[in-house]
């Protein structure tokens, strides 16, 4: 099967060129673009669409269409992109921003007080979409402002998911 040639099914999808083409009643082991032409494949182009807008990408559909250069082309659907996946953090790393921060013994009182200290110290990662988290981010942020809350975060080297 050749991929570089196609033509559409009446679903515009592709049918693929074969490696070997019968014209005319002889068999053509090594067909070149003009047999491939006569048969009815034209050049199918790999190319995908360029510079999609800010927040979005393209995304390669099954079907083509006449490309306008005597060939054809894929179709592409212009789609949002994925949200980022939530950011996570080791306790370690936390810990170690709010001391460098002199925010720790503050932070650690008040998860005292929530009685989430010990959660903390038995947890892997925190990640920013956990309802704990969460509340305490939006304690901490009617405490400190938002802006002084996200320097400290911004300072923690996130984990991989």
């Amino acid at each position: 099967m050749n991929r570089k040639f196609a033509k559409p099914k009446a679903d515009n999808t592709p049918e693929y060129a074969p490696d070997a083409l019968v014209l005319d009643g002889r068999t053509i082991l090594a067909p070149k673009e003009v047999h491939y032409r006569a048969a009815g494949y034209l050049p199918l182009s790999p190319d995908a669409p360029v510079d999609p807008p800010e927040g979005k990408h393209y995304e390669r559909q099954a079907t083509i269409e006449p490309d306008g250069a005597g060939g054809y082309r894929w179709t592409y659907a212009l789609v949002d992109n994925p949200p980022p996946p939530p950011r996570r953090w080791s306790r370690r790393s936390v810990k170690t921003a709010l001391a460098n921060a002199g925010k720790w013994e503050e932070v650690k009182a008040m998860l005292v007080a929530l009685d989430k200290y010990e959660d903390m110290l038995m947890c892997d990662f925190i990640e920013e979409t956990n309802d704990d988290f969460q509340a305490a981010y939006k304690m901490a942020v009617a405490q400190y402002g938002k802006e002084a809350v996200d320097a400290i975060i911004d300072t923690i080297e996130t984990e991989g998911v």
